[in-house]
């Protein structure tokens, strides 16, 4: 007998040994891959953070016209669903504490920490699926259902039980075992995927639990999270002995286990039944664990791009030094300053859109992430308002010129509340030349006499004209040999030379179709 204890003593040592072993592994080769070059994927956002935040900052709109779906692809850098859902909606929340998030960023600069940081996320990324709406769901399991999973479990413990006293009895475990197999598929099915949810909570729980004692919080906020996981833990004591013994489980036999013993039916009722103590606690260890899926992805972010750390200025200003677009490779930067509404002209992609990008992709990088690409940002905490990729709605048969004015009309709305940063793309585009000139003067000048800061830019040179009081600003460009060349450069000044003609013969129209628009007309 002490030599089948032994026996299986040694080989659970070297169970614990391997899975050791292996975790140290891991740890290297996380990260290794941390500072490696990041490639841009497109990722599945289930929105389950985003729909728990009450006023956005932003619009769909403003998502839209700034391509941040493309911008998060570049900053996203978690590894659990927790970090990606929590850092995407950050682009929606005004609120920020980015001393919070820099004194994170500040303790990820030990690489022993760094390497605990990155495998507990890793390991929180392979258990965990979308639960943060787990405990909006009612309890499915009815007073009948917890009648038979209990008596069904006794039975079963009974039967297990009784083999030690009677070999024979092993036949009728084995039966028995089969209506549990059965009962526990029928439950699974009933509950759909509340179970994974509910397994998922508490992985969030231990993942916290565990990022707790590195010391990224402060005293105060330490003293929260202990409360919370508390709380939790007396909820989670079956998943978490659970977890304990998969640690040391390298044939998946707790999976069998939990299976044909129902353990994530009993986990789940536990934690529906006391719903009202855990919901709240569940989205705040969720924010907790998110805001350190951030800050890693910061650091990775700043170590691959040229960045900086933005300064909130008390007076309405813009100002940056080398700032530039991360989506365009090679882009050219920009430096600009400006306490005032301006105008920006330029011929036909000659980088005027691209600036208005860039001004608002940063403004939100700035606000969501404390972070820039520039060398220097300096920014005032405007309400972003943006007008840029306007398109038609065939579903609900808007034309290009109605989402025009709808905007523009959510956009004055909007400048009646609050201060904001608005900036506008070839103002009122969609619709006649002596209509557009007309409405475009009468509320811009609006725009003008507000609080509010607004770039626009424009080809209509009448318009320009009429707001000579108004900073102006112009892009250059110039075609030599059927060659178009611009430098991307934001000047003082009005363009006054267009480019459309010229750029017909660049791409190769018709010399024909060219020297006849070249004629006077």
């Amino acid at each position: 007998m002490i030599i089948y204890i032994s026996i299986i003593f040694i080989f659970v040592c070297i169970l614990i040994f391997i899975k050791y072993l292996y975790r140290y592994y891991k740890m290297r080769m996380l990260y290794r891959s941390f500072f490696l070059h990041k490639i841009d994927t497109e990722e599945e956002i289930t929105k389950e953070y985003f729909k728990k935040i009450k006023n956005p900052d932003i619009d769909e709109g403003v998502y839209n016209d700034l391509e941040l779906g493309q911008i998060f692809n570049i900053v996203n850098r978690t590894y659990s669903d927790v970090g990606k859902e929590y850092m995407y909606g950050q682009m929606f929340i005004s609120n920020h504490c980015h001393k919070d998030l820099e004194c994170i960023i500040e303790k990820l600069k030990n690489e022993k920490l760094l390497k605990k940081v990155l495998y507990e996320l890793y390991s929180l990324s392979r258990g965990y699926t979308p639960a943060l709406h787990f405990f909006n769901q009612d309890n499915l399991f009815t007073k009948w259902d917890t009648i038979i999973v209990f008596l069904s479990t006794l039975i079963l413990s009974s039967l297990i039980l009784s083999c030690f006293f009677e070999i024979m009895m092993i036949k009728y475990v084995v039966l028995w075992l089969s209506v549990q197999v059965g009962l526990y598929t029928h439950y699974v099915k009933k509950t759909d995927d509340m179970m994974s949810q509910c397994m998922s909570y508490s992985f969030v729980v231990e993942c916290l639990n565990s990022l707790q004692k590195f010391h990224l919080f402060s005293s105060e906020e330490k003293k929260k999270i202990y409360k919370m996981i508390n709380k939790a833990h007396r909820y989670t004591l079956v998943s978490r002995v659970i977890g304990v013994v998969s640690q040391i489980d390298i044939f998946y036999l707790m999976e069998f286990i939990k299976g044909i013993f129902f353990i994530p039916i009993y986990q789940c009722y536990f934690l529906l039944k006391h719903k009202n103590e855990l919901e709240e606690d569940f989205l705040e260890m969720y924010e907790y664990v998110g805001k350190v899926e951030t800050a890693v992805s910061i650091v990775s972010l700043r170590h691959q791009y040229q960045t900086c750390i933005p300064d909130v200025s008390s007076m309405p200003v813009v100002q940056f030094k080398n700032c530039y677009h991360p989506i365009i490779k090679n882009p050219v930067k920009n430096s600009f300053s400006t306490d005032t509404s301006c105008m920006i002209t330029g011929s036909n992609a000659s980088g005027k859109s691209t600036f208005l990008k860039t001004v608002g992709v940063n403004m939100i990088m700035a606000k969501a992430y404390h972070t820039c690409f520039a060398d220097e940002f300096v920014y005032y905490p405007f309400q972003l308002c943006t007008s840029i990729h306007i398109q038609d709605n065939l579903k609900t048969g808007e034309s290009y010129y109605i989402r025009e004015i709808k905007t523009l009309k959510a956009i004055l709305n909007m400048m009646s509340k609050q201060q904001c940063l608005i900036l506008i793309d070839e103002i009122l585009r969609g619709t006649n030349e002596k209509e557009r000139i007309a409405i475009s003067k009468v509320v811009l000048k609006y725009m003008f006499e507000s609080q509010s800061l607004i770039f626009v830019t424009t080809h209509d040179l009448s318009i320009v004209d009429a707001f000579s009081h108004i900073s102006q600003y112009c892009f250059n460009d110039d075609i030599v040999d059927k060659i178009w060349k611009s430098d991307y450069k934001i000047k003082e000044g009005v363009c006054k030379v267009g480019n459309a003609i010229k750029l017909l013969d660049v791409y190769g129209f018709d010399s024909k179709i060219v020297e006849q628009l070249k004629k006077p007309y």
